[in-house]
């Protein structure tokens, strides 16, 4: 059983907990390891901090498993500036599968219901990609670029249209 409620300020160590963990299990070969080393709890301590009013934590047996953080706008980069825009869906890997992320998205969308939703995704993310089609999200053709550690990394822009 797994419960999907707003973020409040007694779960910044869980959330940042999630969002260490995830970037580790996910993006090990995705970016540079230069800068997944450079990551540390404080660090998204302080950004689960700064982000409780917009975030959805997903608890099982009194953990948080997973976080949706969003924003009521899209940034100004996104092709889709009346959309609003998911910023951040991390799911534990060990409880991948088990229709979490889609819990998320469905009770974010809930709120959300009359605007588009959209999102960017790592170009080489092919499972978050599937995970994100699988839901309804397509490609706008829109796509982002930024550099780390001298990798330059393409993000894709997806859209639900609700």
């Amino acid at each position: 059983m797994c419960i999907i409620r707003k973020c409040n300020k007694n779960d910044i160590k869980g959330r940042a907990f999630v969002h260490y963990t995830s970037w580790k299990e996910t993006y090990h070969n995705l970016i540079p390891s230069s800068y997944l080393d450079k990551l540390n709890l404080e660090k998204l301590e302080e950004i689960a901090r700064e982000n409780i009013d917009n975030t959805l934590v997903a608890i099982s047996n009194n953990k948080i498993v997973g976080f949706l953080c969003y924003l009521n706008k899209a940034r100004d980069f996104s092709s889709l500036n009346q959309a609003v825009e998911i910023v951040a869906l991390y799911v534990l890997e060990a409880y991948q599968g088990k229709g979490i992320g889609k819990r998320l998205v469905d009770n974010f969308i809930t709120k959300n219901y009359n605007k588009k939703v959209v999102l960017f995704v790592l170009k080489d993310n092919l499972k978050a990609i599937g995970f994100y089609k699988y839901l309804g999200f397509k490609f706008t053709g829109h796509k982002i670029s930024q550099k780390i550690d001298s990798v330059v990394l393409e993000e894709l822009e997806m859209c639900l249209e609700l």
